[in-house]
């Protein structure tokens, strides 16, 4: 008979940390086919103070008693523990998540919980290492051993937009290459090395000084610490790239910087400049971990539910064959989330699919992302959040891989865009910018929330993440599904926060000063009007 396991209520936002695991990193490391004997091979290679705890969550059968707690005890001289509910985990000690139990981190506290009984596969790797991320964030550390199937990817992503490090071993190396190759297939994987290797590297990485360096910035003070230092970066930055860090979160990016600093083996701030002035390509791979360009298909299953029967009829209802439907995904990344709705709306449209024309325009800062949003080709681990039928309706199998059907990439446009500064689109009915305003600062928040106002059409919505809210813009938006963060634009007349025909940053000139003006039911302000229809005739942002 399996064990009962009680099931521990998810952590309070407010519930501080133990204290004792505030000062080491913990590395989750997932296996399946193969995965045993690669983590006895890392076991063997790394010493007995690494420096941090090992957490290994391997897919067995449920209700079997597991021997690997004295598997792993003959080849290492850390304590070995199968883990209980509530366990606190300690400095170089290895822990086992035993059979038939979900694993996560919860206060502190290796928390163990029942498996749910649900159509979705069960995916324990993902599972930990997503709550290792939400926990530790830059102090979190996924490795992905040999297996097949897709576990492990999802998770390995959500520790590296945490600012956490990620590992998978190298095919040379694994047994059954499924597993790791498609976290590398991804692109959230930061080393791709054998056992062996991975255990040189998470004892260099255990042993530099900035690890736990977020600590220094749990608030969004204005950075104090190495404060010239990180101006130093955002200028060069800004100078590449066209957009200015300054207001975005500070604990964000002071974690990726940190990040960076760790992986290219620079000993701190100082040397790290030094390094960014000396290796061009290096401004791109920070650029690209600061704009944190992590996401996947119908993210939040729940709350993509209540946009298809609340908002979708509502568009298609008002929908004419001369206006059509028009879409925009800012901060669109690699485009999931733009095919996500792309298919909502086909699938509300039925056989009327191309009779009313639908333009999604899906923008991002990031080119790379864009480049692979265009080419709609994604690795097999989609099939965890699509279902077999949308599978089947929506996409091709290309070997290993899935390509976005061609129906559904036509209703897409995808440009590169700077939200902030750039000419937003107008007339748009549905605005969905999910886990961007999370990473700003009120200002740009603020900042971003009028130009979003401005882009919709009368009662159009916005469609945020489940950690975001309007507030300090309520006078812009009315609450629709306050659960599932559905708004509806207020009649409301304001300025759009740019400038046409010239780029600015944020530093320099941003400044939200203007007043709105309560309108009596209608868009009346000529000024408004007129802008529009110059932005819509000159300022696209650019299309594929």
């Amino acid at each position: 008979m399996p064990r009962k396991i009680k099931v521990i209520p998810k952590k309070k936002q407010n519930t501080p940390a133990d204290p004792r695991t505030k000062s080491f990193p913990v590395v989750g490391i997932g296996g399946s086919a193969g995965g045993l004997e690669a983590f006895q091979e890392l076991l063997v290679n790394i010493s007995d103070k690494p420096g941090m705890a090992l957490v290994f969550i391997m897919h067995m059968a449920q209700g079997r008693k597991s021997l690997l707690p004295e598997l792993l005890a003959r080849k290492t001289k850390m304590p070995v523990s199968e883990i209980t509910n509530g366990m606190v985990p300690e400095i170089n000690h290895v822990y086992i998540k035993p059979s038939g139990t979900n694993l996560s981190m919860v206060n502190g506290k290796l928390t163990l919980s029942a498996m749910a009984n649900e159509k979705n596969k069960h995916m324990p790797i993902d599972y930990f290492f997503r709550s290792l991320a939400d926990e530790l964030d830059n102090r979190s550390i996924g490795v992905v051993l040999s297996g097949t199937a897709t576990d492990g990817t999802l998770g390995a992503g959500a520790i590296k937009a945490a600012g956490g490090i990620t590992f998978a071993e190298d095919e040379k190396s694994a047994a059954f290459s499924d597993m790791p190759q498609s976290a590398i297939n991804s692109g959230c994987v930061d080393f791709v090395l054998s056992p062996k290797r991975i255990a040189v590297e998470l004892e260099r990485i255990s042993k530099h000084p900035l690890l736990s360096f977020s600590a220094l910035f749990k608030t969004d003070a204005p950075i104090v610490l190495e404060d010239k230092g990180f101006q130093n970066i955002f200028d060069m930055l800004r100078r590449a790239k066209g957009l200015d860090f300054t207001y975005y979160k500070h604990a964000t990016t002071a974690r990726r910087i940190s990040r960076r600093i760790i992986l290219t083996k620079q000993g701190d701030f100082r040397n790290y400049i030094k390094f960014l002035r000396e290796n061009e390509c290096e401004i791109d791979y920070l650029y690209e971990d600061l704009l944190i360009n992590v996401t996947n298909f119908f993210r939040d299953q729940k709350a993509f539910h209540a946009l298809e029967k609340s908002v979708i009829p509502e568009i298609l209802k008002n929908a004419t064959k001369d206006q059509g439907i028009r879409i925009w995904v800012p901060g669109c990344s690699s485009g999931e989330e733009a095919y996500s709705i792309a298919i909502l709306v086909a699938e509300a449209l039925g056989r009327n699919t191309g009779v009313i024309p639908v333009t999604i325009f899906a923008t991002d800062m990031s080119g790379n992302s864009i480049n692979k949003a265009r080419r709609g080709v994604y690795g097999k681990n989609i099939k965890d959040t699509v279902s077999p039928a949308r599978l089947k309706s929506f996409f091709t199998k290309e070997g290993n891989s899935y390509k976005v059907s061609k129906s559904i990439r036509e209703m897409c446009v995808f440009s590169e865009q700077n939200v902030f500064n750039d000419p937003p689109f107008s007339n748009v009915d549905l605005v969905s910018c999910r886990n961007l305003l999370i990473y700003l600062q009120p200002i740009l928040q603020k900042k971003t929330f009028h130009n979003f106002h401005y882009s919709l059409k009368p009662n159009g919505f916005l469609f945020l993440g489940n950690s975001e809210s309007i507030v300090g813009c309520s006078n812009l938006f009315k609450v629709l599904d306050r659960k599932h963060k559905i708004f509806v634009k207020r009649y409301v007349s304001i300025k759009p926060k740019f400038q046409l025909g010239q780029r600015y940053y944020p530093s320099e000139k941003l400044k939200v000063t203007e007043k709105t003006v309560i309108d009596t039911g209608k868009e009346t302000d000529i000024v408004d009007i007129a802008a529009r229809v110059v932005f819509d005739e000159y300022a696209s942002c650019g299309v594929c």
